[in-house]
Protein backbone atom coordinates (compact mmCIF):
# COMPACT_ATOMS: atom_id res chain seq x y z
CA UNK A 1 0.00 0.00 0.00
CA UNK A 2 1.62 3.47 -0.82
CA UNK A 3 0.78 6.85 1.03
CA UNK A 4 1.32 9.86 -1.24
CA UNK A 5 3.26 7.65 -3.19
CA UNK A 6 5.46 6.15 -1.01
CA UNK A 7 5.84 2.55 0.14
CA UNK A 8 4.02 2.03 3.57
CA UNK A 9 4.38 -1.65 4.63
CA UNK A 10 7.20 -4.24 3.90
CA UNK A 11 5.47 -7.28 2.23
CA UNK A 12 5.87 -10.71 0.57
CA UNK A 13 4.03 -11.98 -2.18
CA UNK A 14 2.77 -15.42 -1.61
CA UNK A 15 4.50 -18.34 -0.54
CA UNK A 16 6.14 -22.18 -1.18
CA UNK A 17 3.09 -24.19 0.39
CA UNK A 18 3.01 -25.38 3.47
CA UNK A 19 2.65 -28.91 4.81
CA UNK A 20 -1.11 -28.65 4.51
CA UNK A 21 -0.75 -27.23 1.04
CA UNK A 22 -1.61 -23.68 1.77
CA UNK A 23 0.46 -20.42 0.50
CA UNK A 24 0.68 -17.20 2.99
CA UNK A 25 2.15 -13.89 2.13
CA UNK A 26 3.23 -11.60 4.81
CA UNK A 27 2.83 -7.76 6.15
CA UNK A 28 5.57 -6.85 8.83
CA UNK A 29 7.28 -4.25 11.04
CA UNK A 30 10.04 -1.50 9.41
CA UNK A 31 12.51 -2.97 11.47
CA UNK A 32 13.67 -6.46 13.29
CA UNK A 33 12.91 -7.06 16.71
CA UNK A 34 16.47 -9.54 16.49
CA UNK A 35 19.29 -9.55 14.60
CA UNK A 36 21.82 -12.51 15.46
CA UNK A 37 25.00 -13.37 13.23
CA UNK A 38 23.56 -14.47 10.27
CA UNK A 39 19.64 -13.34 10.50
CA UNK A 40 17.53 -10.49 10.96
CA UNK A 41 13.94 -11.17 12.37
CA UNK A 42 11.11 -9.37 11.99
CA UNK A 43 7.37 -9.50 13.38
CA UNK A 44 4.44 -9.80 11.44
CA UNK A 45 1.23 -10.84 10.00
CA UNK A 46 0.18 -13.99 7.54
CA UNK A 47 -2.47 -13.12 4.77
CA UNK A 48 -3.73 -15.35 2.51
CA UNK A 49 -6.93 -17.87 2.09
CA UNK A 50 -5.39 -20.47 4.69
CA UNK A 51 -6.52 -20.99 8.39
CA UNK A 52 -3.69 -19.04 9.57
CA UNK A 53 -4.49 -16.20 8.01
CA UNK A 54 -4.10 -13.00 10.62
CA UNK A 55 -1.92 -14.95 12.60
CA UNK A 56 1.40 -13.08 13.74
CA UNK A 57 4.55 -14.50 12.50
CA UNK A 58 7.86 -14.09 12.14
CA UNK A 59 10.24 -12.99 9.13
CA UNK A 60 13.66 -13.89 8.75
CA UNK A 61 16.28 -12.18 6.21
CA UNK A 62 19.91 -13.13 5.69
CA UNK A 63 22.28 -10.28 6.93
CA UNK A 64 24.55 -10.83 4.25
CA UNK A 65 23.36 -9.25 0.94
CA UNK A 66 20.24 -10.55 -0.68
CA UNK A 67 19.10 -13.45 0.31
CA UNK A 68 18.22 -16.25 -2.52
CA UNK A 69 15.69 -19.82 -3.00
CA UNK A 70 19.06 -21.70 -2.17
CA UNK A 71 20.26 -19.92 0.56
CA UNK A 72 17.00 -21.19 2.09
CA UNK A 73 17.05 -24.48 0.51
CA UNK A 74 19.34 -26.27 3.01
CA UNK A 75 17.04 -24.76 6.09
CA UNK A 76 14.16 -26.32 4.52
CA UNK A 77 16.13 -29.83 4.12
CA UNK A 78 17.57 -29.43 7.84
CA UNK A 79 13.76 -29.19 8.92
CA UNK A 80 12.34 -31.75 7.23
CA UNK A 81 15.04 -33.79 8.53
CA UNK A 82 14.61 -32.94 12.25
CA UNK A 83 10.88 -33.15 11.62
CA UNK A 84 11.21 -36.54 10.44
CA UNK A 85 13.21 -37.67 13.41
CA UNK A 86 11.16 -35.64 15.75
CA UNK A 87 7.97 -37.33 14.84
CA UNK A 88 9.51 -40.89 15.71
CA UNK A 89 11.18 -39.70 18.93
CA UNK A 90 8.00 -38.38 19.95
CA UNK A 91 6.63 -41.99 19.32
CA UNK A 92 9.18 -43.40 21.13
CA UNK A 93 8.21 -41.43 24.18
CA UNK A 94 4.60 -41.37 23.14
CA UNK A 95 4.51 -37.86 23.68
CA UNK A 96 4.81 -35.06 21.76
CA UNK A 97 7.94 -33.28 23.49
CA UNK A 98 9.77 -31.88 19.84
CA UNK A 99 8.52 -29.97 17.26
CA UNK A 100 9.92 -27.87 14.55
CA UNK A 101 8.18 -24.86 12.91
CA UNK A 102 8.07 -24.95 8.98
CA UNK A 103 9.91 -22.18 6.83
CA UNK A 104 8.08 -21.04 3.95
CA UNK A 105 9.83 -19.30 1.50
CA UNK A 106 8.47 -16.22 -0.02
CA UNK A 107 9.47 -13.40 -2.36
CA UNK A 108 9.84 -9.71 -1.03
CA UNK A 109 7.15 -8.07 -3.20
CA UNK A 110 7.70 -4.24 -1.84
CA UNK A 111 9.84 -2.48 1.06
CA UNK A 112 8.37 0.63 3.16
CA UNK A 113 10.11 3.86 1.84
CA UNK A 114 10.09 4.41 5.38
CA UNK A 115 12.76 2.33 6.88
CA UNK A 116 15.62 4.85 6.24
CA UNK A 117 13.63 7.44 8.35
CA UNK A 118 13.26 4.03 10.95
CA UNK A 119 16.65 3.45 10.92
CA UNK A 120 17.07 6.87 13.11
CA UNK A 121 15.12 5.59 15.92
CA UNK A 122 15.47 2.01 15.47
CA UNK A 123 19.12 1.43 14.11
CA UNK A 124 19.61 -1.88 12.45
CA UNK A 125 22.13 -3.22 10.01
CA UNK A 126 19.89 -5.37 7.76
CA UNK A 127 18.85 -3.28 4.14
CA UNK A 128 16.08 -5.16 2.74
CA UNK A 129 15.87 -5.43 -1.42
CA UNK A 130 12.90 -6.08 -3.21
CA UNK A 131 12.82 -9.55 -5.18
CA UNK A 132 14.97 -11.30 -2.21
CA UNK A 133 13.93 -14.42 -1.02
CA UNK A 134 13.07 -14.95 3.13
CA UNK A 135 11.19 -17.50 4.86
CA UNK A 136 8.18 -17.22 7.04
CA UNK A 137 7.67 -18.85 10.12
CA UNK A 138 4.88 -19.05 13.08
CA UNK A 139 5.38 -16.92 15.50
CA UNK A 140 6.21 -18.43 18.91
CA UNK A 141 4.60 -17.54 21.74
CA UNK A 142 6.23 -17.22 25.14
CA UNK A 143 9.67 -16.88 26.24
CA UNK A 144 12.65 -17.78 23.33
CA UNK A 145 15.64 -19.50 24.54
CA UNK A 146 18.49 -21.59 23.43
CA UNK A 147 18.53 -25.26 24.67
CA UNK A 148 21.62 -26.03 22.62
CA UNK A 149 24.06 -24.59 20.54
CA UNK A 150 25.88 -25.46 17.19
CA UNK A 151 29.03 -25.92 19.02
CA UNK A 152 28.17 -28.31 22.34
CA UNK A 153 27.10 -25.53 24.78
CA UNK A 154 23.89 -26.53 26.80
CA UNK A 155 21.67 -24.87 28.46
CA UNK A 156 21.96 -25.51 32.12
CA UNK A 157 17.72 -25.94 32.52
CA UNK A 158 16.75 -29.24 33.92
CA UNK A 159 14.51 -29.41 31.33
CA UNK A 160 16.50 -29.64 28.29
CA UNK A 161 17.36 -33.36 29.28
CA UNK A 162 14.78 -34.13 26.92
CA UNK A 163 16.22 -31.86 24.25
CA UNK A 164 19.87 -33.32 24.87
CA UNK A 165 18.21 -36.89 24.75
CA UNK A 166 16.77 -35.92 21.41
CA UNK A 167 19.76 -34.76 19.58
CA UNK A 168 21.38 -38.01 20.87
CA UNK A 169 18.34 -40.27 19.20
CA UNK A 170 19.22 -38.66 16.14
CA UNK A 171 22.45 -39.93 15.76
CA UNK A 172 21.28 -43.58 17.18
CA UNK A 173 18.17 -43.39 14.86
CA UNK A 174 20.73 -42.25 11.48
CA UNK A 175 24.61 -43.08 12.57
CA UNK A 176 24.72 -40.23 9.99
CA UNK A 177 23.93 -36.69 11.78
CA UNK A 178 23.27 -34.97 14.76
CA UNK A 179 19.94 -32.46 15.28
CA UNK A 180 21.45 -29.85 17.54
CA UNK A 181 21.41 -25.85 17.68
CA UNK A 182 17.88 -26.01 19.48
CA UNK A 183 16.33 -23.16 19.66
CA UNK A 184 12.29 -21.77 20.73
CA UNK A 185 9.89 -22.14 23.19
CA UNK A 186 9.16 -24.48 26.03
CA UNK A 187 5.42 -25.05 26.40
CA UNK A 188 4.86 -27.71 29.66
CA UNK A 189 6.54 -30.49 29.11
CA UNK A 190 6.87 -30.07 25.00
CA UNK A 191 9.30 -27.98 22.95
CA UNK A 192 8.33 -25.52 20.18
CA UNK A 193 11.53 -25.12 18.24
CA UNK A 194 12.68 -23.27 14.88
CA UNK A 195 15.70 -23.77 12.41
CA UNK A 196 18.05 -26.36 14.37
CA UNK A 197 21.98 -26.99 13.04
CA UNK A 198 22.71 -30.30 11.30
CA UNK A 199 26.12 -31.90 11.61
CA UNK A 200 26.53 -34.69 8.76
CA UNK A 201 28.67 -37.32 7.73
CA UNK A 202 28.94 -35.11 4.32
CA UNK A 203 29.79 -31.83 5.58
CA UNK A 204 27.61 -28.88 4.21
CA UNK A 205 25.25 -31.09 2.99
CA UNK A 206 22.61 -29.12 5.55
CA UNK A 207 24.48 -25.51 4.73
CA UNK A 208 27.30 -23.42 6.21
CA UNK A 209 26.45 -24.27 9.83
CA UNK A 210 27.39 -28.35 9.05
CA UNK A 211 29.93 -28.99 10.63
CA UNK A 212 30.70 -32.45 9.26
CA UNK A 213 32.25 -34.93 11.24
CA UNK A 214 34.06 -32.25 13.76
CA UNK A 215 30.36 -30.96 14.61
CA UNK A 216 29.40 -34.54 15.58
CA UNK A 217 32.26 -35.06 17.72
CA UNK A 218 32.09 -31.15 19.15
CA UNK A 219 28.53 -32.30 20.30
CA UNK A 220 29.72 -35.52 22.19
CA UNK A 221 32.23 -34.44 23.46
CA UNK A 222 30.20 -32.12 25.71
CA UNK A 223 26.93 -34.23 25.75
CA UNK A 224 26.11 -35.94 29.00
CA UNK A 225 23.41 -38.87 28.47
CA UNK A 226 20.09 -38.92 31.10
CA UNK A 227 18.20 -41.26 31.76
CA UNK A 228 16.17 -40.88 28.91
CA UNK A 229 19.37 -41.43 26.57
CA UNK A 230 21.50 -43.19 28.44
CA UNK A 231 21.79 -46.89 26.93
CA UNK A 232 21.87 -45.45 23.36
CA UNK A 233 25.40 -45.81 21.67
CA UNK A 234 27.29 -42.80 20.25
CA UNK A 235 30.59 -42.16 17.95
CA UNK A 236 34.01 -42.84 18.84
CA UNK A 237 34.27 -39.12 19.77
CA UNK A 238 38.44 -39.48 20.55
CA UNK A 239 38.65 -41.35 16.89
CA UNK A 240 36.38 -38.87 15.13
CA UNK A 241 38.55 -35.93 16.40
CA UNK A 242 41.34 -37.62 14.80
CA UNK A 243 40.33 -37.20 11.83
CA UNK A 244 38.36 -33.41 12.22
CA UNK A 245 36.37 -32.18 9.77
CA UNK A 246 37.35 -35.31 7.18
CA UNK A 247 34.46 -37.36 5.61
CA UNK A 248 34.83 -41.22 5.31
CA UNK A 249 36.65 -41.66 8.93
CA UNK A 250 36.97 -45.11 10.24
CA UNK A 251 35.37 -45.07 13.41
CA UNK A 252 36.38 -47.35 16.40
CA UNK A 253 33.66 -48.97 18.71
CA UNK A 254 30.19 -47.36 19.44
CA UNK A 255 29.94 -45.71 22.93
CA UNK A 256 27.45 -43.76 24.55
CA UNK A 257 27.95 -40.02 26.21
CA UNK A 258 29.00 -39.48 29.31
CA UNK A 259 26.46 -41.40 31.59
CA UNK A 260 24.81 -39.55 34.68
CA UNK A 261 26.19 -39.74 37.99
CA UNK A 262 22.99 -39.83 39.35
CA UNK A 263 19.45 -40.22 38.95
CA UNK A 264 18.13 -37.59 36.84
CA UNK A 265 14.42 -38.88 36.61
CA UNK A 266 11.80 -39.99 39.19
CA UNK A 267 12.68 -43.47 38.20
CA UNK A 268 15.50 -44.45 35.47
CA UNK A 269 13.91 -44.90 32.17
CA UNK A 270 16.28 -47.80 30.00
CA UNK A 271 14.98 -47.68 26.40
CA UNK A 272 16.39 -50.57 23.95
CA UNK A 273 17.68 -50.36 19.98
CA UNK A 274 14.88 -50.50 17.98
CA UNK A 275 16.59 -50.66 14.53
CA UNK A 276 15.64 -53.77 12.82
CA UNK A 277 18.51 -53.51 10.26
CA UNK A 278 21.64 -53.25 11.17
CA UNK A 279 23.83 -50.89 9.13
CA UNK A 280 26.15 -51.42 6.36
CA UNK A 281 29.79 -51.49 5.75
CA UNK A 282 29.32 -47.78 4.22
CA UNK A 283 28.29 -46.39 7.80
CA UNK A 284 32.27 -47.15 8.66
CA UNK A 285 31.55 -47.38 12.58
CA UNK A 286 32.03 -50.42 13.76
CA UNK A 287 29.25 -51.95 15.94
CA UNK A 288 30.83 -54.31 19.21
CA UNK A 289 31.05 -57.74 17.97
CA UNK A 290 29.27 -59.39 20.64
CA UNK A 291 25.82 -56.85 19.99
CA UNK A 292 22.59 -59.14 19.52
CA UNK A 293 19.75 -58.34 17.34
CA UNK A 294 17.92 -54.65 18.06
CA UNK A 295 15.13 -55.38 20.23
CA UNK A 296 12.25 -53.33 19.69
CA UNK A 297 10.82 -49.98 21.08
CA UNK A 298 10.48 -49.50 24.80
CA UNK A 299 6.92 -50.30 25.75
CA UNK A 300 4.85 -47.42 27.28
CA UNK A 301 5.11 -48.66 30.23
CA UNK A 302 8.50 -48.10 30.22
CA UNK A 303 8.76 -44.40 29.02
CA UNK A 304 5.76 -43.36 31.51
CA UNK A 305 8.96 -42.35 34.04
CA UNK A 306 10.04 -39.99 31.36
CA UNK A 307 7.01 -38.15 30.97
CA UNK A 308 5.93 -37.48 34.45
CA UNK A 309 8.30 -35.00 35.04
CA UNK A 310 7.44 -32.88 32.12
Amino acid sequence: MKVMGLERDNTTLPSTPDPRGWRYSASFELYPFHEGKDRAVYKGLLNGQGPKRGWFCVVKAGLDGAGTCDDWRHVQEAVRRAHELAKSFNALVQAPAITFQWPLVAEMEAVSDFTPLVKLFRPHDKKLHKGEMVIIEDFLEGPFQTFSSSVGWVSPDSRTDVTQAFSHYTWHATRELVVCGLQGVACGWGFRLTTPTIHSRCRGRYGQSDGGVAGIAEFFSSHRCNNICCSWPGPDVPDMKKVGGLEGEEGGEERGGRRPQGPLLPSPVHHHHHHRHRHSHHHRLKEPASEKPPAPPAPVERVRAAKRWW
